[in-house]
């Protein structure tokens, strides 16, 4: 008989499983509430795309099972990822720090070619359509099946009485992240009523709301930092990259990739440290030395190395006149002034809610699933992929990637006649 593989959710990981089942010989029905398939993809990486990253490794992850997570990219790495994607047309470029993009730079070319892909293969796609639940057949209602044989699940679809009927299925829908895309985290129930665990989804790769009236000049202001949160005065976590100073908080892929272990900790004393010249502190203090015997202005030589919004607020924070000249400062003075270059304190009171943000964390534990195959450990028959999955990544292609090769071994697995192999 041959298997017939349902997969909910058409996002990246639903759309990588879909594919890599029907290579197996499987008949794949693949369901979305979407127009279209992978709507993600059309805005990831601002609309250009950004497919992967070719420094992805474990330890880059935040997960409940990191053996788990390292077993699934040593059976999908970033080179079988690319493989695939020119295999469908989908060429690619790295930039100087991994993150990967299509040559295209557009999300809306590789929905497109992703979408042929799907047509090539023969997956059977049903858009705009709501899977309600998904039962065994010893619980689901009594139903006609196709090709004759003894399928393992039946996908409730819609408030009617219509099913379909699988032998293996893959839940690949997706977190609570940007519900205006279709992520309102549905099948979570779901899969807690076949007996998941489901951790409490949290926001990931959100925005970091904080204090900001010790800085409100510097709204809009932009640049590369290292970051330090810090719980009760204890690191939680740390980070490089950009980040922008907003209205109402730290914006950017720095504050962004701290996000979940903020939403982790509510209520707690949360303070972000900020180095703001984190790469160039050897020639900072070279220039300070020279700024020191010339009595430059403080000011002046800290706009060698930060935009010039900064440097008034660090001297008003380091308790300095605006127009102190470096040769004026005694070494206590010069102390405070350093703190605030490379140890900007504002107190973090939260992140923006899961509609603005671009993951979620939580769901169902990795260890609940066998890394080798991505099937549940508790229903057989069902495999568990993408976000539903409680992985995170930083920003930079990571959590892509994660999609992508959850997605494939899912998908090679659940699309085999012995699912073990």
């Amino acid at each position: 008989m041959t298997l017939r593989v349902g997969i909910v959710g058409a996002g990246p990981s639903g759309i990588m499983a879909a594919l890599k089942a029907a290579s197996q010989g499987a008949v794949v029905h693949l369901y979305d509430t979407n127009q279209t398939v992978g709507r993600k993809l059309t805005v990831a990486g601002n609309g250009r795309c950004n497919l992967s990253n070719a420094e992805v490794r474990p330890e880059a992850y935040a997960s409940d099972a990191p053996d788990a997570l390292a077993a699934v990219l040593r059976r999908y790495g970033y080179l079988d990822l690319l493989a695939d994607l020119e295999a469908l047309g989908i060429y690619t470029y790295a930039t100087d720090d991994g993150w990967t993009y299509p040559v295209s730079n557009s999300g809306a070319a590789v929905v497109e070619l992703l979408t042929v892909a799907l047509e090539q293969a023969g997956v059977h796609l049903h858009l705009l359509t709501k899977v309600t639940a998904i039962r065994p057949l010893s619980q689901a209602p009594a139903l006609s099946q196709e090709g004759g044989g003894e399928r393992t699940f039946a996908l409730e679809l819609g408030h009617s009485a219509q099913c379909d009927v699988h032998d293996r299925v893959i839940v690949a829908a997706g977190g609570m992240a940007s519900e205006a895309l279709g992520s309102r985290g549905d099948c979570l129930p779901m899969l807690a009523q076949l007996g998941h665990t489901v951790l409490p989804v949290r926001p990931a790769l959100s925005p970091l709301t904080a204090d900001m009236r010790p800085v409100h000049a510097l709204q809009g202001v932009r640049l590369d930092v290292a970051l330090r949160l810090y719980a009760e005065g204890a690191l939680l976590g740390e980070s490089l990259g950009n980040l922008m100073f907003t209205k109402g908080g730290l914006s950017g892929p720095a504050p962004m990739d701290l996000a979940h272990l903020v939403s982790a900790n509510p209520g707690a004393a949360l303070e972000a440290r900020i180095d703001l010249v984190p790469a160039h502190a050897a020639q900072l203090e070279e220039a300070l030395a020279q700024g020191q015997a010339r009595n430059t202005p403080a000011a002046v030589a800290l706009m060698g190395f930060m935009p010039p919004k900064l440097p008034p607020v660090l001297l008003r924070l380091a308790g300095l006149p605006a127009g102190v000249g470096l040769g004026d400062l005694d070494a206590a003075a010069l102390a405070r002034l350093r703190q605030q270059v490379h140890g900007l304190a504002l107190r973090v009171t939260g992140t923006r809610p899961l509609s603005q943000s671009q993951l979620s964390t939580g769901g169902v534990p990795l260890a609940e699933v066998d890394p080798a195959t991505l099937a549940s450990r508790l229903v057989p028959g069902l495999y568990l992929a993408g976000e539903t999955l409680n992985v995170v990544g930083p920003c930079g292609g990571y959590n892509l990637h994660w999609a992508w090769a959850s997605g494939a071994v899912a998908g090679l697995a659940a699309g085999r006649g012995n699912p073990t192999v």
